[in-house]
């Protein structure tokens, strides 16, 4: 790809790969101020461009002659297919007016898009178990990555720059909490549950927690 000087020829490039399992790769070119994705099985290849002027991807394909090929898992489909909705309607909203923070703001989103509620966890943009959350600025060089443990979108964004020496940079600053207060302290308190059974696989220490998670957001019904 570091050879590919047209959206185009990156695009060529991406559908020649063999792959046995299902693959999207997500192309940008600022020059050309163009996004796509492509869609790969170990058989076929598939192309999606940007429309509206943004563009958003979950865990399922587009295409629907690719979706066919899938093993239909209800429950993944339908979370990815509300998170695709949810960014959707985030990149709507701040059509025009997009910035580092704006998507800061929707990788942390709590929304639940089928019933319109914060929530902590459902079927949410935000996950317990985001292990990586970063924000490309091409055209600028420079990257925002996000630090701490998972969630790690829920953590501080830092400044990357690509193309000089140097270490990691100031704060992403206007960037929302995500979660409302005391969905957040509920929310700490299930993560804490979590971290207990798969770090020490404490039970009593993890049913503790996970009372806790209750009695700090009684309204969450997971």
């Amino acid at each position: 790809l570091l050879g590919a000087r047209t959206i185009e020829q990156a695009v060529a490039l991406a559908c020649s790969w063999k792959t046995t399992s299902a693959w999207t790769v997500v192309l940008t070119s600022w020059r050309q101020r163009l996004a796509c994705a492509v869609e790969l099985t170990p058989s076929r290849s598939c192309v999606t461009y940007a429309r509206d002027g943004r563009f958003a991807r979950t865990n399922d394909y587009l295409e629907p002659s690719l979706r066919n090929t899938e093993i239909d898992y209800t429950a993944w489909r339908e979370n990815s297919r509300a998170r695709q909705r949810r960014a959707d309607q985030l990149l709507e909203q701040s059509k025009g007016a997009v910035d580092a923070a704006r998507l800061a703001a929707l990788l942390r989103d709590h929304t639940d898009e089928p019933s319109g509620l914060e929530r902590a966890m459902g079927q949410t943009i935000a996950a317990p178990s985001n292990m990586t959350s970063v924000i490309f600025d091409p055209e600028a060089g420079v990257v925002w990555a996000a630090q701490g443990p998972a969630p790690v979108c829920e953590g501080v964004y830092r400044k990357v720059a690509l193309w000089q020496q140097g270490g990691l940079g100031p704060e992403l600053a206007g960037v929302g909490e995500g979660l409302s207060m005391p969905r957040r302290r509920g929310y700490a308190h299930y993560i804490a549950a979590l971290q207990a059974w798969e770090q020490h696989r404490d039970e009593a220490g993890c049913g503790a927690r996970l009372a806790e998670a209750v009695a700090g957001d009684p309204t969450e019904p997971v």
